[in-house]
C-alpha cells in the first residue's frame, strides 16, 4: 500500500518564533506543547495577591530522604487571587530540583478546571464554574515528592447568561476526529466558550481540543438565491450554538469524553460518555473465495474459482473475503452486504490486477481493495452506491482513469472510507465537469492519502463530520477541495494543493462552520492560462462564510492576491495561526465592494467583530487592497484595522523559486 508522504508546512518552519498564546492544535494532552487558543483577545490577570504560596508539604524515606540518601524536593506555589470565568489563567510553581516530574490537579472546588500543561511548573488553567477553586502542584523525584497548594477564585462578568440546550445535537465520531453542535441562546455578548476532552479509560491525565468555536449563523434569504439545493431538507439554515471538533484521536480507540461549555456570566453545562472511534481498516490477507472472469459455474475454491461476478454474488456469504483474480470483469454490481465489524470485501489477489468498466456498491458494510476501473465505462461514475442508504463502505488502493466522476456516492450514505486511490479524470482545462470524488451532500466520510488529477474538482460537498487529509491534488480544472453548501465539522489536514486552475478552498457557501484547515500546502499557477480561461484566486469567498480555524497553512502564489474571487474580509470570521500567505504579485490580499454579485452578503456582514482573531500570520512583502484605502504592508494594513498585532512580513525573495 503506497501512501503520500506527510510534509511539514512551511508556515510551521518559518512562524515557530512568532508563536504566542493560541498556536495549539489538539491531540496532545493537556500537558501539549503549545499554549491555549484565546477567542476574546489577549490573556488578562485576575486582581489580588497569591492565595496561597509555600514550600507546602515533601515526603521521603523514615529519615527526611531516601534510601539512596537523595534529598526530597521542595516546591513553591503562587498564582493570583482571582480569576474572569472565560480567560486562561496563569498559574506558577518553582522548586530547586532539576530532574523532577511535575503534575497539577484540582484538590476542591465547585466545578472542573483544565490545565493547558498539566505537567509544566509553569501552566494556565480554565474555570467554567464561580466561586474558590484549590489546586495542587505536586513535584517527584528520585528522593521522593512534594506538594504545593494555591486556591484561585474565579468571578462571572456582567452581562446575560447563555441558555445550554440539555445535550448535544451532534456528537459524531470519525477514525481520528470527534465533531460537536450543542445549541444555545441567549448570549447576546457571544461569550460562551467550552471544550472537548478525552482520555482512555484508566488514564489519569486528559487530553483537550481547541476550545469551541461560538456560531451565530443566519441563512441570508436574498444570498445563494440562484443556487439549487438551498435549503435542504433536515438541514436547518441558523444556527446558535458552539461547535467544533476534538482533533487526531486514535482510530479504534475508545475514549472517556467530556464536554464542557459556560458563559462568563455564570452558567455552566457539561456531558460524559464513552465515544468508540471507527477503525482504520485493514487490507484482508487470507481469502475464503477465489473468483475469475467468466460467465457463470465455480465452487469459489483456489482450484475451482467462481466464474465471474453473478456467480460470486449468488454465493458469497456476508462478511467473507473475496479474492478477484487477474482479468476484465466489465461492469459489476457488489450486492452481498456485510454486518458490523465484519464488511464483505472484495480484493484483488496478490500480485494481480481484477479490472472494471464500473463498480456499483448494493449494500452496507462493504470494502473494495485493489480494483482498477476504466472509463468511460457506461456513461455513468466509475463507483457508485446503488442502495438506498449504503453506509460503512471502504473503497482503498484502487486506480480510476478517464470517468467524469470516479466516485459518487450520492444522497443518503454515510461513514465512507476513501483511501489510497489513484484517480485521474477525463478533464481538460476546457471543461468544469465531473469530480474526483462526489460525496453528495452525505456526511461521516474520510477521504485519505487519496491521488487527483485531471479532474474539475478532486472533491466536492460534504454535509458534515468528513475528514480529508494527507491527499495529493496535483491538477484540478476547477476546484480542489469544495466543501460548499457544508455545515459544522468539515476537516482537512497535512493535504497538498497544486496547479489548481481556478481555487484550491472553495466557500461558495459555507451553511454554517467552523471548518478546519490544519497544516495544508497550497500553490497556485499564475492567474491566466493560455486558453484564456482566468484563474480566480486561492480561497474562493463567493458566497455566505463563516467561522473557519486556519492553523499553519501555507498559500503560495506566483502572481496575483492569495484570494481573489469577492474577497478578503471573510477571513475576518477566522481563527487565524501561523499560516503563510506568499505572492510573488504586488497585491497579497484584495477586499472587493461586492458589486454585482447577488450571491454574496453585503460588505457589513463581515465587519470586525467578536468572530475575528487573527494573529501570527506571515504575509508577503506586497500590498493590501481595501475598498476604502490600499495598504502597502502588514503592518499598516494590521495597525489600521486591529488585527494580526504580531503579523510579519516574509521577503519571498530571499526564498527559493516556486517549485
Amino acid at each position: 500500500m503506497t501512501r503520500t508522504t506527510t510534509m511539514t508546512s512551511l508556515a510551521a518552519v518559518l512562524l515557530l518564533a512568532g508563536c504566542g498564546d493560541g498556536d495549539a492544535v489538539d491531540g496532545a494532552t493537556e500537558a501539549g506543547s503549545a499554549g491555549p487558543m484565546t477567542t476574546s483577545g489577549p490573556t488578562t490577570m485576575g486582581s489580588g495577591g497569591p492565595a496561597s504560596t509555600g514550600a507546602g508539604s515533601s515526603s521521603g524515606g523514615a529519615d527526611g530522604g531516601t534510601e539512596t540518601g537523595v534529598e526530597p524536593p521542595s516546591v513553591d506555589a503562587d498564582a493570583p487571587g482571582t480569576n474572569t470565568l472565560g480567560v486562561w489563567h496563569p498559574l506558577a510553581s518553582s522548586t530547586s530540583s532539576l530532574e523532577a516530574s511535575v503534575s497539577w490537579s484540582v484538590v476542591d472546588g465547585p466545578g472542573p478546571v483544565v490545565f493547558d500543561q498539566p505537567a509544566s511548573l509553569e501552566t494556565t488553567a480554565l474555570f467554567f464554574v464561580p466561586g474558590p477553586h484549590t489546586l495542587q502542584v505536586e513535584v517527584t523525584t528520585p528522593g521522593g515528592s512534594a506538594t504545593a497548594e494555591v486556591v484561585v477564585t474565579a468571578e462571572t462578568v456582567e452581562g446575560t447568561a447563555a441558555v445550554f440546550a440539555p445535550e448535544a445535537r451532534e456528537l459524531e465520531p470519525t477514525l481520528s476526529s470527534l465533531g460537536l453542535e450543542w445549541d444555545l441562546s441567549d448570549d447576546p455578548e457571544h461569550d460562551a466558550y467550552g471544550l472537548i476532552r478525552w482520555r482512555t479509560p484508566g488514564d489519569a491525565h486528559w487530553q483537550r481540543s481547541l476550545p469551541l468555536m461560538r456560531i451565530d449563523y443566519a441563512y441570508l434569504a436574498d444570498s445563494l438565491t440562484g443556487y439549487s439545493g438551498v435549503p435542504r431538507p433536515g438541514n436547518p439554515l441558523a444556527f446558535d450554538m458552539l461547535a467544533g471538533s476534538a482533533l487526531f484521536l486514535e482510530p479504534g480507540v475508545t475514549y472517556e469524553v467530556e464536554v464542557l461549555l459556560a458563559d462568563p456570566s455564570g452558567s455552566f453545562a457539561s456531558d460524559s460518555t464513552t465515544v468508540q472511534m471507527r477503525a482504520e481498516p485493514t487490507w484482508p490477507t487470507e481469502p475464503d473465495v477465489h473468483v475469475v472472469p467468466g460467465g457463470g459455474g465455480g465452487t469459489g475454491t483456489e482450484a475451482d474459482p467462481y466464474r465471474g461476478i453473478a456467480a460470486a454474488v449468488a454465493n458469497v456469504q456476508p462478511g467473507q473475503t473475496v479474492w478477484l483474480h487477474e482479468g476484465d470483469y466489465g461492469s459489476a454490481v457488489f450486492s452481498v452486504p456485510g454486518m458490523p465489524g465484519q464488511r464483505t470485501r472484495w480484493v484483488a489477489a496478490p500480485g494481480e490486477v481484477p479490472s472494471f468498466s464500473s463498480v456499483r456498491i448494493d449494500g452496507s458494510h462493504v470494502g473494495v481493495f485493489g480494483l482498477r476501473l476504466v472509463g468511460p465505462g457506461d456513461g455513468g461514475p466509475g463507483l457508485a452506491a446503488f442502495g438506498e442508504a449504503d453506509e460503512d463502505i471502504v473503497v482503498m488502493g484502487c486506480s480510476f482513469t478517464g470517468f467524469n466522476y470516479s466516485v459518487n456516492i450520492g444522497a443518503s450514505r454515510r461513514n465512507w472510507i476513501l483511501m489510497d486511490n489513484d484517480i485521474v479524470g477525463d478533464d481538460t482545462i476546457s471543461s468544469f465537469s465531473g469530480e474526483g470524488i462526489e460525496l453528495g451532500y452525505t456526511s461521516g466520510h474520510v477521504v485519505a492519502y487519496n491521488r487527483f488529477s485531471n479532474v474539475a474538482d478532486a472533491t466536492s460537498y460534504p454535509t458534515r463530520h468528513c475528514d480529508f487529509y494527507n491527499n495529493d491534488i496535483i491538477m484540478s480544472v476547477d476546484d480542489g477541495f469544495e466543501p460548499d453548501f457544508g455545515y459544522a465539522n468539515n476537516r482537512f489536514w497535512f493535504n497538498r494543493v497544486r496547479n489548481v486552475h481556478a481555487n484550491p478552498l472553495s466557500f461558495q457557501p459555507q451553511l454554517s462552520g467552523p471548518w478546519y484547515f490544519l497544516f495544508n500546502q497550497i500553490y497556485d499557477v499564475p492567474p491566466s492560462y493560455d486558453n484564456g480561461i482566468p484563474s480566480q484566486s486561492m480561497l474562493k469567498f463567493n458566497g455566505q462564510v463563516d467561522r473557519n480555524v486556519f492553523i499553519h497553512n501555507t498559500f503560495v502564489r506566483e502572481d496575483g492576491a492569495v484570494n481573489g474571487v469577492n474577497l478578503g474580509n471573510p477571513l475576518f470570521t477566522f481563527f487565524s495561526r501561523n499560516n503563510l500567505y506568499l505572492t510573488r504579485g504586488e497585491v497579497v490580499l484584495r477586499a472587493s465592494s461586492y458589486g454585482g454579485n447577488e450571491y454574496v452578503p453585503p460588505m457589513s456582514y463581515y465587519a470586525l467583530d467578536w468572530r475575528a482573531d487573527l494573529d501570527h500570520d506571515g504575509f508577503s512583502q506586497s500590498s493590501f487592497v481595501w475598498p476604502d484605502a490600499t495598504y502597502e504592508d502588514v503592518a499598516t494594513w494590521a495597525a489600521a484595522l486591529g488585527i494580526e498585532p504580531a503579523g510579519i512580513t516574509v521577503p519571498v525573495d530571499d526564498l527559493a523559486p516556486f517549485d
